[in-house]
């Protein structure tokens, strides 16, 4: 079938993608990410694909291999170079994602020794059932076992584990408050609640500012109070450790379905005269 390309082109391709999804890697990890070649023997060896212009070969501290980079990425290697190129995301990662899943490549380059403990038996288990890496800014930074329980609408937190390495901070705790936030909103759960965390005292505790609306006497209170708000005519009240610091008024809103809130006005309470709000 001349529909379907050679194994040679396919091997050139899978090796192409891999190093541009990676960003800077040696060639013995260039195959596990397609798992189209065992890390021993590259398919192709990436210095042809040097010479053909295709790849970029640059040396990396504290490694005694060449790295390779994706043609693509020559800016913001010359960024990283200049030590301009700033990592912003923040987020909870699948144990799947392909930044954890080759466990020497996170060893090596996030100081990040992870393993899925689903298969170890509880007594035997570190950190949780199905635990979370939490990436921050281009730092592993941790890892939480969570559970959603979507019939309660609550995010639970079953432990929160900072790495060693990992020193705790106010602007730490607010991106990971706002990544397990981002996490739970997006299963319909927007209650955060952390059961048991190290360190401890939990600052994400603290940095957390959902919590559900409560229920009203002889109604539901949080559909009453979802319903003013996508007319225009209510307040959502956020809280923190049962102050409530701050009132968003919202001029739409889809719930539960869409998940998507305007916010028209940010009212601080009393509470929050303390301290800014990021």
């Amino acid at each position: 079938d001349g529909a379907v390309p050679a194994r040679e082109e396919v091997d050139r391709a899978w090796t192409l993608a891999a190093v541009k999804a990676l960003g800077v890697l040696p060639a013995r990890w260039i195959g596990d990410y397609f798992r189209h070649a065992l890390k021993t023997q590259p398919k192709p060896h990436p210095d042809g694909l040097v010479d053909s212009g295709e790849l970029l070969r640059v040396a990396v501290e504290g490694w005694p291999w060449p790295g390779y980079v994706h043609r693509d990425h020559l800016a913001s290697l010359r960024a990283a170079r200049r030590g301009k190129l700033r990592a912003t995301h923040c987020t909870l990662l699948s144990p799947f994602d392909p930044l954890v899943w080759d466990r020497e490549r996170a060893l090596a380059m996030f100081d990040f020794d992870y393993r899925i403990e689903c298969y170890t038996p509880e007594a035997k288990r570190r950190y949780g059932y199905f635990t979370l890496p939490i990436l921050v800014r281009g730092e592993l930074v941790g890892r939480v076992d969570a559970k959603a329980h979507r019939g309660e609408g609550i995010f639970e937190v079953r432990a929160l584990h900072l790495e060693p390495r990992i020193r705790s901070s106010e602007a730490l705790a607010s991106d990971i408050a706002g990544a397990l936030q981002r996490c739970a909103c997006w299963h319909g759960t927007p209650t955060v609640r952390i059961v048991r965390s190290q360190p401890q005292p939990s600052p994400v505790r603290c940095a957390l500012r959902c919590e559900r609306l409560p229920a009203a006497a002889g109604n539901d209170g949080t559909a009453t109070a979802m319903k003013a708000l996508a007319s225009g005519r209510g307040r959502l009240p956020i809280a923190v450790n049962g102050e409530t610091l701050l009132c968003l008024a919202a001029h739409a809103l889809l719930w539960p379905q869409g998940r998507v809130l305007f916010v028209a006005d940010v009212h601080l309470g009393k509470a929050a005269s303390f301290a800014p709000l990021a």
